[in-house]
């Protein structure tokens, strides 16, 4: 563990590290409590009155190192390079009179987890990658004391990623070539491709549902794998949420090799994540982080009337969906704008600000609607050329969140010809 913390290889980790302490204190009654870590609640679903199962992970090194240790567990989830291949962690039978936080951290008392596990096993290798899952009793241990306390949202610094900033390549494509759009059914997630006859040249978001799911993970990540076969994609990454990257994450190094370059917002705020970019690097994969905000389009790939072009949306500490990317595409009939889940203000002033081109005002104009057709702030939208605009919702049958939202959906209908979903079409693909 040692070594790659300061082998000083294009992520300052030395630098970084040596500024966060090894241990945290709470205090409680004048007391000082020792032992706890900072971990990081991706997501929750409500198991029981006043219960859910958690995925958690850590905040940084230190945090899951000091996990392990108090626990007593072993380090035996490292790659070959030494580097912990994920420290997700699922917590079932978690109780709170409160419901838990996404996207948030939280101090978590070690001494008061050992007390309550009653279970504990490794990850076996089926679906997505966990450190481990963690069974608790449903009682508080004989402190009766809270297992999380909240510690409010905390970020990696963006200049720890300040080295990765050479941007990669758009695949070529060959001359005349006609371009397709695939929007693939992963449940409640995300996952769109550019392609090329049979060959991926583009892969925006490849992620689903981790705590709850209707298709069985490894049968999505068999679909992702054998797109990997021909051409060499480009990924996108709209923002760091697991069900829009949980599939690139479960990747082996060898088929994370085959894509010719990846980029992502560099708003990171937890540990696994972070290490999965220093894996990526490590590898010796061609890795772009974006610093947000960026407020100018980079127009990446210009080739026989295909566009592509980049946004970086503003930085927002509270929120990863809309701390972003997004992609417009165009191609010599039509274009796609890639949203992700960013508010829909900012995808509908870069619809517009796309289709102003010449080429794109008599296309019809694809929008992936933003956040599954979730509430993700005033849903108005102001389209040009509304008549030549299709909807694409990408979206879970009867999902715990209940997108898409019937309100969205009217206030859509309104600005598009039609809106097409995932859970009723399935797998879709559109010509470019």
């Amino acid at each position: 563990m040692e070594d790659y913390l300061h082998h000083g290889r294009d992520i300052p980790l030395s630098d970084f590290f040596i500024d966060y302490p090894c241990g945290y204190c709470l205090y409680r009654n004048g007391l000082a409590i020792e032992n706890f870590v900072i971990v990081y609640v991706e997501d929750y679903v409500k198991s029981g009155k006043n219960s859910y199962s958690l995925l958690i992970d850590f905040y940084t090194i230190y945090d899951y190192l000091r996990f392990e240790a108090g626990m007593g567990n072993e380090q035996s989830n490292n790659d070959n390079n030494g580097i912990p291949r994920t420290t997700f962690i699922r917590v079932d039978n978690y109780t709170s009179l409160d419901a838990p936080l996404k996207d948030t951290h939280y101090y978590l008392d070690l001494a008061e987890l050992g007390r309550r596990t009653v279970k504990r096993e490794s990850w076996k290798g089926e679906g997505f990658p966990l450190l481990y899952e963690l069974t608790l009793s449903q009682e508080r241990g004989n402190s009766n004391a809270p297992l999380l306390y909240l510690a409010g949202s905390l970020v990696y610094p963006q200049w720890v990623f300040r080295s990765f900033q050479s941007l990669a390549p758009f695949p070529m494509m060959s001359p005349n070539s006609n371009l397709d759009l695939m929007v693939y059914d992963v449940w409640q997630g995300n996952y769109n491709e550019i392609k090329e006859g049979n060959d991926a040249k583009l892969v925006f978001d490849a992620g689903t549902e981790i705590l709850e799911s209707t298709i069985p993970f490894n049968t999505l990540l068999g679909k992702l794998q054998g797109e990997l076969t021909n051409g060499l994609p480009l990924f996108v990454l709209s923002h760091w949420h697991s069900d829009h990257y949980s599939l690139l994450f479960a990747l082996p190094n060898t088929d994370l090799y085959k894509i010719q370059g990846y980029v992502f917002p560099s708003y990171v705020k937890n540990l696994s994540v972070f290490l999965f970019v220093l894996r990526l690097r490590l590898i010796g994969c061609n890795v772009t982080m974006i610093n947000l905000p960026y407020n100018t389009p980079w127009v990446v790939h210009t080739q026989n009337g295909c566009r592509m072009r980049l946004y970086a949306n503003k930085y927002v500490k509270s929120s990863p969906n809309n701390s972003g990317l997004t992609v417009f595409v165009e191609g010599a009939t039509n274009n796609v704008m890639l949203s992700g889940d960013c508010r829909y203000r900012l995808a509908e002033s870069q619809s517009n600000d796309a289709i102003k081109h010449p080429m794109g005002q008599n296309q019809t104009h694809y929008l992936l609607v933003p956040h599954h057709g979730g509430l993700a702030g005033k849903a108005t939208y102001r389209l040009a050329n509304a008549q030549n605009v299709v909807g694409i919702v990408s979206v879970g049958t009867n999902n715990r969140h209940r997108h898409p939202n019937g309100t969205v959906l009217g206030q859509l209908s309104q600005y598009v010809r039609a809106i097409e979903r995932t859970d009723l079409r399935g797998d879709m693909r559109f010509a470019l």
